[in-house]
This record gives structure tokens, C-alpha cells and sequence, in this order.
């Protein structure tokens, strides 16, 4: 029966007790997924012992689906994520510390969970980090606060923020919006405050320069091998870009179309 459970019900954490003392009851309990053994008579302190493990997997196992859920935001359904996010609106700032790699190699922050609060947090990186607040406890000093700690140890911050409350149901889309403006935004060496509701996702595709034409006059003095008018076009490309602030991700890309 044991083993049917565990099979139908993976995520169920299961205790047995019993009479038997026998080695190989005990040992056969285990193989099927039975986490601990209790024998008869029950010990009260032994009870309390073996629940305070139980609680300490269960939180385990609750974290380690909320951190799936947050990491695979494109593959769960409305339903998963209420049940492991409880509020109905939550707040949300995510801040990369400095600017970002080419690929995230470095292990991720794990999750922090503040039970009082509900605040948990993680991130694709070391340098990165994503608080997600029930919205009724989030104000200003929390959010100052924050802006001051991550500044602490990095040469520059962009912090994505909300304004609105999220509804728990918009949660993940909201996320991976939040996600594609920071890494379209990002200005290296410059400390940027950016708002959700100001651009979204869509404003965030029609930020897209159109790099070839951008580089044309560049592309047609190399074609023509006059190579110092190319370098004094890039040198006022450069400049150009420097004075609006072009972001990290415009700026690899033509990096990118300029070496193929």
C-alpha cells in the first residue's frame, strides 16, 4: 500500500507506525518511500522530534516547487502557481548588479523565505536578484532599503520595479516581462530605475535599432577599403551611442553584426 501511495502521491511525506521491530519491516517501509519509523508505544518526545522533520521537508519540498515554478514561468498553469503563491496581488523588483554575462554560468541565489512576511527571492546569478512581496506589506522604506543594500557592493544597479499590484494570476507574465526589459534596458555603468507599467514588453521590442542601417555609412567605407573614414565613423557612432545611453543588449548585438 505504501509503495501504491508514494507512486500516486509523490509529494506526500509519510511516517509508519507499528508494533513490529523487526530489521527488515522496518528496512522494507523505508524502500517504499516512508520517511521515518515510529514503533508503538509512542514516545510523545519522539512524535515531536519526527514532526519537526517532517516540517523541515515539507518546507524543503516547497521551496524547491516554488523555485521550479519561478525558474520554468513559461511551462505552469494558473492553478500550480496559486497553490504555491498564497497572496492575491504580490509586488515585484528585480535588480542586476553590474551588467550581464554572455550566459549565466554561476550558481543562482537560492531561494530566501522570511515565514512572517512571505518575501522570498532568487536569481538567474549571483549579481542578480528578484523580491516578490505580498503587495499590502510593501512601502517605500522596504523598497529604499533594498536599493541600498544591493548597492552596497556593485558598481551600478537596474532595478525593474512594479507599480501596480500583480494579481497571482498575471504573476509568471508579468515576471518574464520584468525579465525582458532588464535585459534590453540595461545601460552599462549607469544606475537606472525603471518601471513595468512605463514601457512592457511591447515597448521593449520597439526599442530594437535597426543595426543595419545603422551602420551603413560604417559597412560602405570598409566595402570600399577607406578604413580611416570607418574608424572616424565609428568613433561618432560611438559617441552617439554613449551620449543616449544605448543598453547592453543593442550594443552586443552590433558588436555582434559588425564581426560576422
Amino acid at each position: 500500500a505504501a509503495d501504491s501511495q508514494h507512486e500516486a502521491y509523490p509529494d506526500i511525506i509519510m511516517l509508519a507506525v507499528s508494533g513490529y521491530s523487526e530489521f527488515e519491516y522496518a528496512k522494507a517501509m523505508l524502500k517504499y518511500g516512508v520517511m521515518d519509523y515510529l514503533l508503538k508505544p509512542i514516545v510523545p518526545s519522539e512524535m515531536r522530534e519526527v514532526m519537526e522533520h517532517v516540517k523541515k521537508q515539507a518546507d524543503s519540498l516547497y521551496r524547491m516547487k516554488r523555485n521550479r515554478i519561478l525558474h520554468q514561468r513559461d511551462h505552469v498553469n494558473h492553478e500550480e502557481v496559486k497553490q504555491y503563491f498564497h497572496y492575491p496581488f504580490y509586488s515585484g523588483i528585480l535588480i542586476r548588479k553590474n551588467g550581464l554575462p554572455r550566459r549565466f554560468e554561476e550558481k543562482a541565489n537560492e531561494e530566501i523565505f522570511q515565514e512572517m512576511n512571505d518575501i522570498f527571492y532568487f536569481g538567474r546569478d549571483k549579481m542578480e536578484t528578484l523580491y516578490l512581496f505580498p503587495s499590502d506589506i510593501l512601502d517605500q522604506d522596504i523598497v529604499e532599503s533594498i536599493l541600498k543594500k544591493e548597492k552596497e557592493d556593485a558598481g551600478y544597479i537596474t532595478a525593474i520595479m512594479t507599480k501596480a499590484p500583480i494579481p497571482v494570476e498575471e504573476l509568471m507574465e508579468i515576471i518574464k516581462n520584468m525579465y525582458w526589459l532588464l535585459d534590453t534596458r540595461l545601460v552599462n555603468g549607469v544606475d537606472q530605475i525603471i518601471y513595468l507599467e512605463e514601457y512592457g514588453r511591447e515597448e521593449g521590442k520597439k526599442s530594437q535599432y535597426n543595426i543595419k542601417k545603422m551602420l551603413s555609412r560604417f559597412e560602405s567605407f570598409m566595402d570600399d577599403q577607406r578604413k580611416e573614414e570607418a574608424k572616424k565613423e565609428l568613433d561618432r557612432l560611438t559617441a552617439y551611442w554613449e551620449s543616449i545611453e544605448i543598453s547592453q543588449w543593442v550594443l552586443e548585438r552590433i558588436v555582434d553584426y559588425i564581426m560576422v
